[in-house]
């Protein structure tokens, strides 16, 4: 029988096909795991993403209860509303503005009340500083707080706690220095020094008033200002008529001696020793002299 065609001939597999079908059978055996990372892999991205999206829809609906709490026609009801989304809505971006908001109705309506209603106005007070220190202890980094810092400084005030109100405008006046609110630092320093001119601490509070000018140009004129202006003119006025009451009370100083006279030296405070006594100037005292 005559073979038509080639003969076949078996060839052993070169480098690369080992290579490549070792790499295959390694991943044809781990292929479950692989498999199993990708499926793990795909739940994370799809609980990543409904927190995601329950995040988005939760911030969403406490600023559309924020924006219905601030249509409210009556102060009263907004607080109550505020009081609400601030209850429900904490985390979210919402939720200190709200705060904010809630202090600053509180504080407004305890400066309007009258003076029979003194009890009514220090709890409002109250209210509102309470709201203020739990917005700074949980948000002290948020944007809003350099503004709750001077809400919480003039509530002190208004509550009659001087030192109190003082020490946190000074520390709201540091807090700012350097970040986008430092166009705040003159105001602050401004009610630092009313602070202290009530406490009778009249120089601090020059100093801190001219600390207040230099803080903002005089060019920007800004509603605290021209109060700012008249107050410094009037402690500076009375420092300088206190200045020259000191120098006036000083007693005269001793008159200069005389030239020639004694000086404080060891012979002052003696008497005069007595003089030589002078010749006779007659008809006897020239023949003396001859």
């Amino acid at each position: 029988m005559f073979y038509r065609g080639k003969k076949r001939v078996r060839k052993d597999p070169d480098v690369f096909q080992k290579t490549f079908s070792g790499v295959f059978e390694q991943f044809r055996g781990s292929g479950m795991l692989l498999a199993a990372l990708l499926v793990g892999l795909l739940v994370v991205m799809t609980v990543v993403w409904m927190a995601s999206s329950r995040r988005a829809s939760r911030e969403a609906e406490a600023q559309a209860k924020l924006h219905a709490a601030l249509e409210q026609p009556e102060a009263d009801e907004q607080i109550v509303e505020l009081q609400k989304l601030a209850e429900g809505s904490a985390g979210t971006l919402a939720a200190p503005a709200a705060l904010l908001v809630e202090a600053a109705l509180l504080h407004s309506k305890a400066v309007g009340a009258s003076a029979a209603e003194a009890g009514r106005r220090e709890d409002q007070l109250k209210r509102a500083q309470a709201l203020l220190d739990k917005l700074l202890a949980d948000y002290p980094r948020h944007p809003l707080a350099p503004m709750a810092r001077e809400r919480r400084a003039l509530v002190l005030e208004d509550l009659g706690l001087d030192e109190q109100a003082a020490d946190a405008y000074h520390a709201a006046a540091a807090a700012v220095r350097g970040t986008p609110a430092a166009y705040l630092a003159g105001k602050l320093l401004y009610g630092e020094a009313r602070c202290l001119n009530k406490l009778g601490k009249k120089d601090q509070a020059v100093t801190t008033l001219e600390l207040a000018r230099e803080a903002e140009p005089a060019a920007r004129r800004s509603a605290w200002r021209e109060a700012a202006e008249g107050l410094y003119a009037q402690l500076r006025s009375a420092k300088d008529l206190r200045v020259k009451g000191a120098e006036s009370d000083k007693p005269p100083a001793p008159p200069a001696p005389a030239p020639g006279s004694a000086g404080p030296g060891p012979e002052a405070g003696k008497p005069p020793s007595p003089s030589a006594p002078e010749p006779p100037k007659g008809p006897e005292g020239r023949k003396d002299q001859k």
